[in-house]
């Protein structure tokens, strides 16, 4: 297989409360069988990490992972609140 490209996608909540992180691989199967594999979303500073099963097929696909944050540490203009990371 052949790692293209990783597209992250952030969504957070209206009250600012609850998070997410969508991650969608770009990947290519370059073989004439599907191949097992895993897709990892890990982010050590919120404490969140998801696992998750995928098969790669031949030729380009997407896979997604996602990691809900329950109380995201959030970033903020100077003077406004924490510049988070």
């Amino acid at each position: 297989m052949r790692f293209d490209q990783l597209v992250p996608l952030v969504e957070l909540s209206p009250d600012l409360k609850k998070g997410s992180v969508r991650v969608r691989a770009f990947v290519e199967g370059l073989g004439r069988e599907p191949l097992k594999g895993e897709l990892c979303v890990e982010i050590p500073d919120a404490g969140a990490k998801v696992l998750h099963e995928i098969e790669i097929k031949p030729g380009t696909q997407v896979c997604e992972a996602r990691v809900e944050l329950p109380a995201p540490k959030l970033w903020w203009p100077i003077g406004h609140g924490p510049q988070n990371m």
